[in-house]
């Protein structure tokens, strides 16, 4: 969709058209004109649902990830590990 900044012009992302939109009630829609595509939807923003839902993802899957850094991997019956640390365990910063 294509709109003009402070204003009520939209593009359809169909077919092109560029079109005046006035108000679209909440809970409706605008339609294309020429091709009855979609142009404006009117209602509720999801964003704050969706930022939520992303943010709890990450609260779940990083402890385990810092927890569990190696990784095995089984190709044909063979096995190989790979770790983030070094083969002695916890890093020390001695070489």
């Amino acid at each position: 969709m294509i709109e003009s900044q402070g204003s009520n012009v939209r593009g359809c992302l169909h077919c092109g058209l560029v079109q005046r939109v006035p108000g679209v009630p909440v809970g409706h829609e605008a339609h294309c004109a020429c091709c009855g595509g979609t142009v404006l939807r009117s209602g509720g923003s999801n964003d704050n649902r969706r930022c939520a839902a992303l943010a709890l993802s990450a609260l779940i899957c990083y402890p385990p990830g810092i927890a569990l850094p190696e990784v095995l991997g089984r190709v044909k019956g063979d096995e190989a590990k790979a770790s983030a640390l070094p083969k002695g365990g916890r890093q020390t910063g001695q070489d």
